[in-house]
């Protein structure tokens, strides 16, 4: 049975707090899977180099083989050591609006040693910093995270623990319960047009993000072409 912490309870308990934190810290590393929320959602996650935990976290939710988990790291300033031809213009997103609602596909560094899920096919990956600051805490101690909606393939974000389906819940390890959560719009996703060159960058999805806040920090960004 997954061993579950109370969010709420844990904020007005400072020593609870820790011992908690380095309990979901150890499980994770140990390669266990968490169910934990972001600011909208709540997500699965697991150590972004532990394959055998990666593709099970893949499992539970029915996900098609092959698709790669997104990663998550604790600040913009970790971006560079795990990918190659960063370039300045992605550090400046990074830096304006992480923590936040912004996935950058990027390319990831060929010395990592990781499977998202895409057996390392892929010649991008998906990473942000995210919003909440319980999971921004808990992966700063753990370090890059693989993580995925904690819905069934092709449903909708899961607000609340009771909406997590049974063959989910019945999977996971750790559970952090933080109440029902908010709709919120999905994050904005920005990619290189050529992969590896030196291209423009372009929206491939337009969420929380504008397209006009993106220019007020890249103006020749463009919405990719359909």
């Amino acid at each position: 049975m997954a061993r579950t912490f109370d969010l709420a309870a844990l904020s007005v308990n400072p020593t609870r707090f820790a011992e908690a934190v380095a309990d979901i810290v150890g499980a994770i590393k140990r390669g266990e899977i968490a169910l934990i929320p972001d600011a909208n959602a709540y997500l699965l996650m697991c150590d972004a180099f532990n394959a055998s935990a990666v593709q099970r976290m893949h499992a539970l939710r029915g996900a098609t083989p092959g698709i790669a988990a997104a990663v998550l790291i604790a600040k913009a300033e970790t971006l560079p050591g795990i990918t190659q031809n960063l370039g300045d213009d992605q550090k400046r997103l990074a830096d304006e609006f992480w923590p936040g609602s912004l996935t950058l596909l990027v390319q990831p560094n060929s010395a990592l040693h990781w499977d998202l899920g895409d057996g390392g096919s892929l010649a991008e990956c998906a990473v942000r910093v995210p919003a909440a600051d319980f999971l921004r805490l808990i992966v700063s101690q753990v370090g890059p995270i693989a993580s995925t909606s904690a819905a069934l393939a092709g449903n909708a974000a899961v607000l609340s623990l009771a909406k997590v389906a049974d063959s989910v819940a019945a999977g996971v390890d750790i559970v952090i319960d933080g109440g029902a959560l908010t709709e919120g719009p999905v994050t904005t996703i920005v990619r290189r047009s050529v992969i590896g060159k030196a291209s423009p960058l372009e929206i491939t999805r337009i969420g929380a993000i504008s397209q006009e806040s993106l220019v007020k920090v890249i103006p020749d960004i463009e919405l990719a072409s359909q």
